[in-house]
C-alpha cells in the first residue's frame, strides 16, 4: 500500500487578524520563517491528522517562492507570484494562458468575468459541459475571492487537490500569500 498525496493551496493575507508579525516583516528570511509557522498552525485543529507538509510559500509582496522542496506532481507554486497564480487559475479555474495573461496585467475582475462568461457560452454551445461547470465555479468565486481558481474557505483534509481562499475578506492586492501544502495518507 502506497502513499496517496493531495495538493492544497491556501490563500492568506498579511492584513488578516493574527498575522500582524508577518505584516511587519521586511526581511525575506524572517517572512519565510514566520509564514511557515503560521501555515503549520492552520492544520493543528485536525483530529484525523494525516501527514501535512508545508511545501512552498509564495508572497505577493516579495514576489518569490520560499521553501522550495523536491518536485512533486502537486507543484503549482512556481518561481514567483505571477506564475503561481497562473498555474492555480489554469488548474482549478479552467482559464487559458491568454485569459490569465490579460488578468495578471491589471487584475481587473470585471473584465475577466466578461471573458469567462463568453467562454462559458461557447462551451455550452459546443457541448463541453465539464469545462462549462469549471467555468461556472470560477465565476461563482471570482467576485468573492478576487482571484481565479480559488474557492472561499479552508480546504478539506481529504477530497481532491484544491485551492481555497482562507481570508475573512478580500483585502485586494499587495500583501497576499499562498501556501502550498502536501497532504499525504498512508
Amino acid at each position: 500500500m502506497g502513499i496517496y498525496t493531495l495538493g492544497k493551496y491556501v490563500l492568506f493575507d498579511e492584513r488578516e487578524c493574527g498575522f500582524e508579525d508577518l505584516a511587519e516583516t521586511v526581511d525575506r528570511a524572517t517572512f519565510a520563517e514566520i509564514a511557515e509557522d503560521i501555515a503549520t498552525e492552520q492544520w493543528l485543529h485536525c483530529e484525523d491528522f494525516p501527514i501535512i507538509d508545508v511545501r512552498r510559500i509564495v508572497s505577493e509582496r516579495f514576489g518569490q517562492v520560499f521553501l522550495r522542496g523536491e518536485e512533486t506532481h502537486t507543484d503549482l507554486c512556481m518561481a514567483d507570484w505571477q506564475s503561481s497564480l497562473h498555474a492555480i487559475a489554469q488548474t482549478f479555474g479552467g482559464l487559458e494562458t491568454r485569459q490569465m495573461g490579460l488578468f495578471l496585467a491589471n487584475q481587473d475582475v470585471a473584465t475577466l468575468t466578461g471573458i469567462v462568461t463568453a467562454q462559458l457560452h461557447d462551451c455550452i454551445d459546443t457541448g463541453h459541459l465539464f469545462r462549462a461547470r469549471r467555468l461556472i465555479t470560477t465565476l461563482e468565486h471570482l467576485e468573492t475571492c478576487g482571484l481565479p481558481g480559488f474557492e472561499p474557505g479552508f480546504p478539506s483534509i481529504g477530497g481532491d487537490d484544491e485551492a481555497c481562499d482562507a481570508r475573512s475578506v478580500n483585502h485586494g492586492a499587495g500583501r497576499r500569500w499562498i501556501v502550498e501544502y502536501t497532504v499525504a495518507f498512508a
